[in-house]
């Protein structure tokens, strides 16, 4: 981001990813260069793309390739320089990612033709910048860390300054929070299941923890046709995998919405595997959730 890309303390650089390994090792990168995040919904249009690009004065992006072609239909209208492509499965070690990517892009066809002239690919990034040393930057307290995006759900989507004075006193809110309950995990493991792009995971379950020493276990949520994100592979399946670790959960009232909302032969089958997976104290399991929601018996 440095030595190739050119880019300073203060430029923006857009994180267009759902939640893959790519995406924290972008963040960290491009925080610890003095970079300003640009958190990116990967299932923008080209319109709000284009307008989060231009808004934001973004000089870089990484995107993942599902998201590539929407880039390359506003690319000249924006002020992107950099543009950096990765694959669902890069960081997920030979010969998984390579069989990942190859379903994605062969099989499910959820990769769309695209051309980004210059566009180097991630894991190229990476081996660039081990042959390179980090030239460090002074970060204060009133330096810009984040330009989060609404949802523009009353008008345009406006980015929200966020310094690095705020994320800190968030991370440190949420440890008090942990003491004051005296909630004490050791390398607590945490199940992820919200888009890292949105404030509020990216804070609760990426920042948060990693003062408490945890393990984020990132639930990526699976792609339909391109245009639709969601988490349709079904919880028991992605937590039987986890097979002997026992997580604390990170949950939202979407995820157990979506549990109430199943028939309930199939609720009560994710409700056993959970009880199965997961035997541990109710106080040892910590929700993480938005306005309270009513669970029965």
């Amino acid at each position: 981001l440095q030595h190739e890309a050119g880019l300073k303390k203060g430029d923006r650089i857009a994180l267009m990813m759902p939640n893959v390994l790519q995406y924290p090792i972008a963040l960290f990168g491009a925080l610890r260069a003095g970079l300003t995040v640009v958190n990116t919904n990967p299932l923008y249009t080209a319109r709000e793309l284009e307008h989060q690009l231009r808004d934001s004065g973004a000089r870089a992006i990484v995107v993942f390739e599902n998201a590539a072609h929407v880039l390359e239909e506003i690319r000249g209208e924006t002020a992107v320089e950099t543009v950096i492509v990765t694959g669902i499965g890069d960081q997920l070690g030979f010969p998984k990612s390579a069989l990942v990517n190859f379903v994605l892009r062969h099989v499910k066809q959820l990769v769309k033709p695209f051309q980004l002239p210059g566009a180097v690919r991630f894991n190229e990034v990476l081996q660039q910048g081990k042959w390179v040393d980090l030239q460090r930057v002074e970060i204060g307290h009133p330096d810009i860390a984040f330009l989060q995006y609404t949802g523009g759900t009353t008008g345009v989507s406006k980015g929200a300054i966020l310094t690095h004075h705020n994320m800190v006193a968030n991370i440190l809110q949420t440890h008090a929070w942990l003491g004051q309950y005296d909630i004490k995990l050791e390398s607590p493991v945490i199940l992820c299941a919200l888009p890292l792009y949105h404030i509020y995971a990216l804070t609760s379950c990426c920042l948060s923890w990693l003062l408490e020493g945890g393990h984020n276990v990132l639930c990526t949520q699976a792609w339909k046709d391109s245009v639709k994100l969601g988490l349709h592979e079904p919880m028991f399946e992605f937590l039987r995998r986890l097979g002997g670790e026992t997580p604390e959960l990170a949950r939202a009232e979407a995820v157990w919405r979506r549990v109430l909302a199943m028939p309930p032969e199939q609720a009560l089958c994710i409700s056993t595997c959970l009880l199965r997976i997961f035997p541990l104290p109710l106080k040892k399991i910590v929700f993480m959730s938005s306005p309270p929601i009513s669970l029965t018996k």
